[in-house]
C-alpha cells in the first residue's frame, strides 16, 4: 500500500474529466441488461450496471472528497483502492469456488487448497504448490464445473476441502453445468439480483455474494454491513460525536461499546459514500494503516 499521494484526484490514462462534484450522478461505465420475466418469458426489461475501470475511478475518489472529508483524508494518505481494480482473470465460476475454498482459513492456506484443485482438474495447467496465485498468462487459470463433478468427494478431500466444502463445491457445479448460473447472466444483473442468485447455493452467504459483485464483478455501490474489518474500521475513523455536516456522523451507543460500528451505523455512513460504497468500504479495510501512518506523520511535524 502506498503512502502519501498527492494527486489522488487528477485524471488517470485516458479518463476524460467529469465534473461530479454535488451531482450524484455515477461516471462509471454503464452497461445495460435485459431480464426475462414471466411464465411466457416474452416481457423484457432493461436496467443498468456499473463497473468500476481504471480509466474513471479517480472521478468518483474526487466526488467521494467532496462528500466526506474524513474519506476524503484516507484517500490522500493511501491513494487510489488498487486492489478494487486488479481483478485476475478468474470467470465467475473459478471465483466462486475460491471464494468457497477460502471460507474460514487463512489467505496462504486457502491459495494452497485452490492450488492442488487446480492442479487436479487440470494436470497440464502451470500449478504452484506454494500459497502463490496460480495464473496462466494474462488470465488467472478458469475451472470447468464438469471436472469437479467428476471428482470423487474423497479426492477433494484429499486436497485440503473438508466434507462441507466439498457439497458446497459440487452443488455450484452443477448449477452452472446446468445452466441455472452463466458468467454473462452474472455480469448482466443488478446487485440485487446477483445477491439473491448466489444465496441460493448453499455455502455462499450474503457477505460472499457482497465480496464477489466488489472483487469480481467490479461494482461500485456495495456496502457489505456483514464485513468485520469494515464495521471496525469505520468505528475506528468515525466513532466520535461532531455534531452536524459532512462527513460528521454520531455514533450509536452500540458502536461505543463493541469495537465496530453497528450495522445503523454503518448504513448512516455509508450514504456519504452512495454512489460508491464500494470504494468507501475498501478505505475501512485499511483504516489500521492510515492511523499508523498518519501518527507517523504527525510525529514528523
Amino acid at each position: 500500500m502506498p503512502t502519501l499521494r498527492k494527486k489522488t484526484s487528477s485524471s488517470l490514462p485516458g479518463q476524460k474529466r467529469s465534473g461530479v462534484q454535488g451531482s450524484g450522478k455515477i461516471p462509471f461505465k454503464k452497461t445495460k441488461r435485459k431480464r426475462t420475466e414471466g411464465g411466457g418469458g416474452d416481457i423484457m426489461h432493461k436496467a443498468v450496471v456499473a463497473k468500476m475501470e481504471a480509466s474513471n475511478i479517480a472521478t468518483a475518489l474526487q466526488f467521494l472528497k467532496t462528500r466526506d472529508p474524513k474519506l476524503g483524508r484516507m484517500i490522500d494518505v493511501l491513494g487510489p483502492p488498487h486492489s478494487l481494480l486488479r481483478r485476475i482473470g478468474y470467470d465467475a465460476f473459478t471465483s466462486l469456488v475460491k471464494s468457497i475454498c477460502a471460507q474460514q482459513l487463512s489467505s496462504a492456506a486457502a491459495q494452497t487448497i485452490f492450488n492442488r484443485l487446480h492442479r487436479s482438474c487440470c494436470p497440464s495447467g502451470n500449478g504452484s504448490s506454494s500459497g502463490a496465485e496460480v495464473v496462466s498468462g494474462a488470465h488467472a487459470v478458469r475451472l470447468s464445473p464438469c471436472d469437479i463433478l467428476s471428482k470423487p468427494d474423497e479426492d477433494l478431500r484429499q486436497l485440503g476441502l473438508s466434507g462441507r466444502k466439498c457439497e458446497y463445491v459440487k452443488e455450484l457445479s452443477r448449477r452452472f453445468s446446468m445452466g441455472e448460473l452463466s458468467d454473462a447472466a452474472l455480469h448482466s444483473m443488478a446487485d440485487e439480483d446477483v445477491v439473491a442468485e448466489l444465496t441460493r447455493t448453499r455455502g455462499l452467504g450474503v457477505w460472499s455474494a457482497h465480496m464477489f459483485l466488489m472483487f469480481h464483478l467490479g461494482r461500485p455501490d456495495v456496502l457489505p454491513v456483514g464485513d468485520l474489518g469494515v464495521r471496525k474500521g469505520a468505528h475506528a475513523i468515525y466513532n466520535r460525536s461532531q455534531g452536524k455536516g459532512k462527513g460528521k456522523i454520531k455514533a450509536s451507543p452500540s458502536s461505543g461499546s463493541t469495537g465496530k460500528a453497528s450495522v445503523e451505523d454503518l448504513e448512516k455512513i455509508g450514504e456519504l459514500w452512495r454512489p460508491y460504497r464500494s470504494i468507501g468500504s475498501w478505505y475501512m479495510w485499511q483504516a489500521q494503516e492510515y492511523l499508523t501512518l498518519e501518527l507517523q506523520n504527525s510525529g514528523q511535524q
